[in-house]
């Protein structure tokens, strides 16, 4: 049913355009799944930003009762722990602050997408200023995307320190407790 009916609106497309528009809307259709992992990625650094914000404060909190041990018997070491921890949580914090004004362009841009290529097939543009403005659109995502893997990439990178600093913090004071956080 569901294919009948993509069959037909298809066929309605096709009839309503040209055979230049008709080359276009299958361009652009065969572009569409690069708007697809580009929204994909924008909701694992979402998730994982929301999960590290949570579970950074959760490990902080139950560290630092540690971290605040007296000056004897390496104090000053806890003290560079609890100074490298508070930075990471900043660094992540820059991460989402960062992702924050991304995701809005993201939004503004897929919209603008949807928007054009609904104009498109219903023939409310003209076929050479759509040629250009596909190009444009084109451009504009491959920019988000080349983003998106920034992000992506520092978020995991952030998120690996915190493995790595959680674990030298549980030695250091003798847990035995697992922090680390796996990106889903």
């Amino acid at each position: 049913m569901k294919r009948a009916s993509y069959l037909l609106l298809f066929a309605l497309i096709v009839s309503a355009c040209g055979d230049a528009n008709l080359a276009l809307i299958n361009q652009v259709k065969r572009f569409e799944p690069e708007w697809l992992d580009l929204s994909d990625k924008v909701s694992f650094i979402d998730r994982n930003l929301r999960l590290t914000g949570v579970r950074y404060e959760e490990h902080f909190r139950e560290l630092d009762r540690y971290l605040s041990g007296s000056s004897s018997d390496g104090g000053g070491d806890l003290n560079t722990l609890r100074s490298e921890y508070r930075t990471l949580v900043s660094n992540r914090d820059k991460i989402q602050q960062d992702f924050k004004s991304f995701k809005v362009r993201f939004l503004d841009q897929l919209t603008h997408f949807n928007t054009w290529e609904n104009d498109l097939s219903t023939g409310d543009l003209d076929d050479g200023m759509a040629r250009g403005d596909f190009l444009l659109l084109k451009r504009d995502e491959e920019k988000l995307d080349q983003e998106a893997d920034k992000l992506y990439k520092r978020l995991i990178q952030n998120i690996e320190q915190h493995n790595s600093l959680s674990k030298r913090i549980a030695v250091r004071v003798n847990l035995y407790t697992n922090y680390d956080i796996s990106p889903r």
